[in-house]
């Protein structure tokens, strides 16, 4: 069961609509803040590894990146055009690929992205994808939202 689960993880994420064919590693969350930590660089993606894996039952599939970083584009630059119907693949460790479809693209003000209980493991299966949006607070040096778009499994 154990060996089924981990060739299941998500390695790869593919969005041709946007260019995207990017790396994903494995993450948990910050102590200090509670929040997810972030990718190590523009160039890649980062899943919450305590949470739902490609084809589990229930539960969330989260996929972060940065919008940018150090005056550099991330892979998720384009994140805001992903309409609904856009299709989203996710490579497992196994070389698998699970398809998803775009439901929903939205832009929501950090304090209330915990809200949305995007980080679980149960519900309906889903892959949601995370990035920076809005204005950015240089003082902060934070982007005042996120945006979030949430895909279904095809088939």
């Amino acid at each position: 069961m154990l060996e089924a689960r981990a060739a299941r993880v998500p390695v790869r994420i593919g969005v041709q609509a946007i260019e995207v064919s990017a790396p994903i590693l494995g993450v948990g969350t910050d102590p200090a803040t509670q929040e997810l930590v972030v990718p190590p660089t523009v160039a890649t993606a980062v899943w919450w590894a305590y949470g739902a894996r490609p084809g589990d039952s229930s539960g969330d599939v989260v996929v972060a990146a940065h919008v940018d970083y150090n005056h550099k584009y991330g892979i998720f630059f384009d994140l805001y055009r992903l309409s609904p119907g856009t299709l989203v693949t996710v490579t497992t460790a196994n070389g698998a690929t699970k398809s998803y479809v775009v439901a929903s693209n939205v832009h929501v003000v950090k304090p209330a992205l915990a809200q949305r209980q995007l980080f679980t493991t149960t519900g309906r299966p889903r892959l949601t994808l995370i990035t920076c949006g809005g204005s950015f607070d240089p003082a902060k040096r934070s982007y005042r939202d996120n945006i979030v778009v949430t895909a279904t499994p095809l088939g």
